[in-house]
């Protein structure tokens, strides 16, 4: 774990993701972030976007939305500007981070962040993301959950590269006001008082079942 440089926002964001039916909307996004501002008073100069480095041009759904989203939010884009060792520090030293079934997520989890996990599953754990076959697992994980139900990713095993479905409406059904309680759960968890060392949250590495190995896509 990397020393962070000093000036770094206190909330953490991930957006992109491989498949587009793991994206969050980005009217859902820019409603989040407005909430944030009017109800912990946090500018968009206090969320840094992380993530790799952005390419040449925006192609693919994930970048799209992340050059979209820095433009009408105007928060710091810190993509690629952070090694990994790096990243894992800011994160461990981050008040929340908020990121969709990705990378970043699950170095968030394991650095002991406060983290808000934007998963499109039912109740029962069913959607782009499986709950209880991807989401990390610890007290300081918030996890979402969707009012839409779709098996469409599990019926294939999760072997599409992307949705069948022109609309993603596990992800769609996700609305910024039901997320919002969780956003208060982990912000409240991450006052300096109650925050734990980073260090315990990473003696020991993280374990993924077998049937999350088996199953989720390189």
């Amino acid at each position: 774990m990397g020393a962070p440089p000093p000036g770094l926002p206190p909330v953490l964001i991930a957006v992109n993701g491989e498949r587009p039916a793991k994206l969050w909307p980005l009217e859902r996004w820019l409603a989040l972030l407005e909430r944030l501002r009017l109800e912990l008073g946090l500018p968009a100069s206090a969320i840094g976007l992380i993530g790799g480095p952005p390419p040449a041009e925006a192609q693919r759904p994930g970048d799209r939305l992340e050059k979209e989203l820095l433009g009408r939010s105007g928060i710091r884009d810190l993509r690629g500007r952070l090694s990994l060792p790096v990243l894992v520090g800011a994160l461990a030293r981050s008040r929340l981070c908020i990121a969709v079934d990705s990378g970043p997520l699950h170095l968030a989890a394991a650095a002991g962040c406060p983290t808000l996990a934007l998963f499109g599953t039912d109740a029962d754990g069913i959607g782009a993301s499986p709950r209880d076959l991807w989401a990390p697992r610890a007290e300081h994980v918030w996890i979402s959950r969707s009012e839409h139900r779709c098996s469409g990713c599990l019926d294939t095993r999760f072997n599409t590269p992307a949705c069948p479905l022109e609309r993603h409406a596990c992800m769609d059904g996700l609305a910024a006001e039901a997320v919002w309680p969780l956003v208060r759960q982990a912000w409240q968890r991450s006052a300096p008082a109650r925050r734990t060392s980073p260090a315990r949250h990473l003696r020991k590495p993280v374990a993924l079942p077998r049937e999350h190995q088996r199953l989720r896509p390189a």
